[in-house]
């Protein structure tokens, strides 16, 4: 029986993981801001997940797992029409490219915040012309 050993701590084995994802090919910095800011957001740090976004963006402005990101977080603040202009973009994008599942994905999760967008409620092809407005 072994009276010295101490249980790892949490903490180290989490330095453990990272270290040794950085050192695997193919894992760059964008993946570990990408990683980071889904971390920070799921925890409720909206600011650091943000700056994280912000970086990444800078490395790789047509990222569009992180411009996703970073408009979902404008939704979480309540930034309706900063998350519109972002979702927007996203949605034309996907219709140009032909991918649907993915606009209509992004059609509702917009729409799940602001119900009553009449210009994305009519990409989704709802007919309520002229109900509500969109922020």
């Amino acid at each position: 029986m072994r009276w010295n050993k101490k249980p790892p701590v949490k903490s180290d084995k989490t330095q453990t993981i990272r270290s040794h994802k950085r050192g695997v090919v193919g894992y760059s910095r964008k993946t570990a801001l990408l990683e980071e800011a889904i971390t920070q957001m799921n925890a409720g740090k909206y600011g650091r997940s943000s700056a994280a976004l912000k970086e990444l963006l800078a490395l790789d402005p047509n990222n569009m797992e992180a411009r996703r990101l970073f408009a979902t977080l404008h939704l979480r603040l309540g930034s309706l029409l900063p998350a519109k202009h972002a979702f927007d973009s996203l949605i034309d994008e996907a219709f140009q490219r032909q991918d649907y599942w993915l606009a209509e994905s992004l059609l509702r999760e917009y729409l799940a915040s602001a119900q009553r967008c009449v210009p994305f409620l009519e990409k989704l092809g709802i007919d309520l012309s002229g109900k509500g407005r969109c922020t």
